[in-house]
């Protein structure tokens, strides 16, 4: 957990971490800060948003805005160290610095790595492709080899791809097999 000081508005970062969760490292344990004692007397650190569901399969990414504003800072610490931050965090105000340097004479890198903005459940997604495939109208056109799967409209092709008649995929498709399956209710 990074050493919180509510006198200096710093965040100081703890030795020998090199990777920090923006979420998670910074954050929560911010929040675990500010709940105990009279921590809650300070500034806030972080204003956020994001990470509200969009739909059942993707949520809206999370952001964290360091209130750099109310003057937080970062300080990294006090040894030679390259930092990378992941998630979105951003400064409430960009004329103003979010990272101070170390109170030694220290080399410190800090990057940062930012995930897609929102998130999708890949399983949910996953899901939903197989259930399209198993269900949904298939149609293989004789001429060309080509299977296409559609969408749930029946008009607009999710997937497609050649097929054969043979399982060691030598032996083109040449209209001896399935040519049509009607969605599936």
């Amino acid at each position: 957990m990074p050493t919180f000081d509510g006198e200096n508005l710093l965040i100081v970062l703890d030795s020998g971490i090199t990777e920090v969760d923006v979420e998670v490292d910074l954050y929560s344990d911010w929040k675990e800060w500010f709940k105990q004692g009279t921590n809650s007397r300070y500034p806030l650190a972080f204003r956020t948003t994001g990470g509200d569901p969009l739909t059942a399969a993707l949520d809206l990414g999370a952001y964290f805005f360091l209130r750099n504003d109310l003057g937080w800072r970062i300080r990294p610490p006090e040894e030679d160290i390259t930092i990378v931050f992941t998630g979105n965090l951003a400064p409430e105000d960009v004329s103003q610095p979010v990272m101070v340097p170390t109170l030694g004479g220290f080399t410190v890198l800090v990057a940062g790595l930012q995930p897609v903005t929102q998130g999708v459940d890949a399983v949910l997604t996953l899901q939903r492709r197989i259930d399209k495939v198993h269900t949904n109208k298939l149609v293989t056109d004789p001429g060309t080899g080509v299977l296409t799967v559609y969408e749930d409209d029946g008009v607009t092709p999710f997937l497609s791809g050649a097929i054969k008649e043979d399982a060691a995929g030598t032996k083109p498709y040449a209209g001896s097999a399935l040519e049509r399956r009607e969605k599936l209710t």
